[in-house]
């Protein structure tokens, strides 16, 4: 929900941390009211160079985010002030309520890379009207089963060689059932699914 320009989060679903009441009196969320941005809980830049450099979670970035959201909660601002969205509800809420022309993150590394390459831009990549555009040729042909039905078979192919790449990396692991990067192997599947 948005009010005054500002992203809202109705319902208690703050942490103690962020819910405790403090000189100002109890915060907005231990009211049942909404709250912005301000009143979500936050990790300084410091912890996350910390725990990235000494915890050793620069390349378990997929654990650091579980261990953030056990600390936080569902939703809080990280060490960057990002707003870090995590679970599925909350998700489906912020992207339905996305304008008719959102605006992602930056993406200018991913739009270099497809430059270099010689690659068009996609839904993934392009913002506001001209993802827009784009998301409506795709729609035509992709959110109706009977069209999306001739691509079972190219989906399936990539499914496929993900559950056994995730079985090999777990067969190769110390303990024989860890994948000690599934973020890594996430982001590479995704991609190949596009």
């Amino acid at each position: 929900m948005q009010r005054n320009g500002r992203w809202l989060l109705t319902g208690p679903t703050a942490v103690s941390r962020a819910c405790s009441g403090g000189p100002g009196g109890p915060s907005p969320a231990a009211r049942g009211e909404p709250r912005t941005v301000d009143d979500l809980p936050r990790v300084s830049f410091l912890e996350l160079l910390y725990r990235m450099v000494f915890q050793g979670f620069y390349n378990r970035l997929h654990e650091l985010q579980i261990y953030e959201k056990r600390r936080y909660g569902p939703i809080y601002r990280d060490g960057l002030q990002l707003v870090s969205v995590n679970t599925p509800k909350l998700l489906e809420e912020v992207l339905r309520n996305d304008g008719k022309f959102p605006q992602r993150g930056d993406m200018s590394a991913w739009k270099e890379y497809r430059d270099l390459r010689g690659f068009g831009y996609g839904p993934f990549t392009e913002e506001g009207e001209k993802w827009y555009n784009l998301r409506v040729v795709l729609n035509k042909r992709m959110m109706h089963p009977k069209d999306s039905a001739q691509y079972d078979g190219v989906i399936n192919d990539v499914v496929a060689a993900f559950v056994k790449r995730i079985y090999f990396l777990r067969r190769g692991s110390p303990t024989g059932d860890l994948v000690t990067d599934v973020a890594n192997e996430l982001y590479h599947f995704s991609l190949e699914g596009m």
